[in-house]
């Protein structure tokens, strides 16, 4: 091939290159329908954003509406059971407050019938999931934490966060 054709060939494929990243950097993130973002687009005034953000729900709700309720501090199941008086409960999230310890998130369903009778319950079973765990634990520390998160749940701790 002469060497004025390969020129042109690179030349072609270096244009042909330079088109497709510009293209490919260009594209716009897919937006997923059914999908709500939570908080303000980079720059917009939060004004804006709540007005946004209330016009994005739907208008009357012909079947139940699902809302996660997270504490801005650990309850115990007493008070989280009369938070949600009136209210169906579905599903109950706790984590032992340990200093300086990263204990687990524990998610328990709940029928939502009884709540103050559920939640303790559901703080007996979480016990013994982390009892189960303890003994499965690969090292000392990771059982021994998972023992003292047992201990609290058993005895009723203020273990309810969401």
């Amino acid at each position: 091939m002469p060497s004025r054709a390969r020129w042109a060939v690179l030349a072609v494929l270096f244009v042909v290159f330079g088109v497709t990243v510009v293209v490919a950097g260009q594209r716009a993130e897919p937006v997923h329908s059914g999908v709500q973002r939570l908080g303000p687009e980079a720059a917009e005034p939060v004004a804006h954003y709540l007005r946004r953000a209330g016009a994005s729900l739907p208008g009357g709700t012909a079947g139940p509406v699902w809302a996660l309720v997270a504490l801005d501090s650990y309850l115990m199941p007493e008070p989280a059971a009369d938070l949600t008086r009136g209210v169906r409960l579905s599903r109950v999230i706790f984590r032992v407050p340990l200093p300086r310890v990263q204990t687990a998130l524990i998610s328990r369903d709940l029928p939502g019938q009884r709540p103050v009778t559920e939640l303790a319950e559901a703080m007996r079973s979480a016990a013994q999931d982390r009892l189960g765990a303890s003994r499965a634990a690969p090292s000392g520390r990771a059982a021994a934490v998972a023992v003292a998160e047992a201990g609290q749940l058993r005895s009723g701790c203020a273990c309810v966060l969401a």
